[in-house]
């Protein structure tokens, strides 16, 4: 991905000294969301006044009012464009994550309120085109997310089953040197998998897994084979593995317990989002990625009170 806008920073230092400039910040910003002129948030006009006392704009056509904020992810937030730049450089970067602790210190703001702009900055990562299927050499594999039971508390240890009674369940599926793709789902069984990989993979690909039963009979519209981790067996021919899915899955697990530490389930599909798009990003520069999450705020919107019906619908 090469940059669309010749003044995006390369570096956060340098990040850091262009957006400290509010008048800067807010026209680079406008150049991102309105790459060809401001628009009307309200009926789309293109004839406008700007208000430079309040950096709002008032349109000729409709006479309302708008802000570059209006219809984006940052709508309602009454915080600069600096903090907000530097979150999305942070997330999109930062290997392993950032909690919202280390982001509240380094922006001087309070934590829930970090946490809040993290969790809105996974939304737009999450908002990616899956239109077009993988195809070409592809790898699927699931994983279990969650706590050790010995390390939980006793009111809380699921006291039935093992492995993964009680865990979360994601499958992935990615193209061999590629982008992944990642879903959580309610079971392994053969037709939840195998609709997964329907929806993901286009017939006739090449599908490499390990030997669960669920993915038996992929052979009918896939080229597939596996491997059989039962047996030591990790990679034949030099070829057959699911090495990339699993070192997706290592690379995700190093997020939750070196910087999250424990993740509440209905947060977890962004939590994924924000790995996956590091992930496909992984060959670009900091910069394509910074830029990539900025041109996706607008049409977006999430509340600090969708976040915490989420917490008590425990979606």
């Amino acid at each position: 991905m090469e940059n669309r806008n010749e003044n995006t920073p390369l570096t956060l230092q340098k990040a850091v000294e262009y957006f400290s400039d509010s008048d800067r910040a807010l026209e680079y910003m406008i150049t991102m969301r309105w790459p060809d002129g401001v628009t009307c948030y309200h009926c789309g006009g293109k004839s406008h006044v700007f208000i430079s006392t309040r950096k709002i704009w008032r349109c000729k056509s409709c006479r309302k009012q708008f802000s570059l904020k209006r219809g984006t992810i940052m709508e309602c937030s009454p915080l600069s464009f600096d903090k907000w730049v530097i979150t999305f450089w942070a997330l999109a970067n930062c290997k392993n994550g950032i909690s919202s602790y280390e982001l509240a210190r380094a922006i001087g703001v309070c934590q829930k309120t970090a946490w809040f702009l993290l969790h809105r900055t996974r939304h737009i990562m999450a908002t990616q085109d899956f239109d077009v299927k993988l195809d070409g050499v592809t790898e699927a594999d699931e994983h279990y997310h969650g706590g050790l039971e010995a390390n939980k508390h006793e009111s809380r240890k699921n006291k039935a089953g093992r492995g993964g009674v009680g865990k979360v369940i994601v499958v992935g599926v990615m193209k061999r040197g590629g982008e992944v793709r990642v879903k959580i789902v309610p079971d392994t069984s053969k037709a939840t998998i195998h609709e997964f990989i329907r929806e993901n993979v286009q017939e006739g690909s090449e599908i490499y897994t390990d030997e669960h039963a669920s993915y038996r009979g992929l052979e009918e519209k896939y080229i597939h084979d596996s491997v059989n981790h039962s047996a030591h067996e990790y990679v034949r021919n030099q070829f057959i593995h699911c090495n990339g899915m699993e070192n997706f899955w290592s690379l995700m697990a190093r997020i939750f317990s070196g910087t999250y530490i424990s993740c509440d389930a209905p947060h977890l599909h962004r939590y994924l989002a924000e790995q996956v798009m590091r992930f496909d990003f992984r060959k670009s520069t900091d910069a394509d990625r910074f830029e990539h999450v900025v041109s996706r705020v607008a049409n977006q919107r999430l509340t600090f009170k969708a976040l915490l019906a989420e917490n008590k619908a425990g979606v």
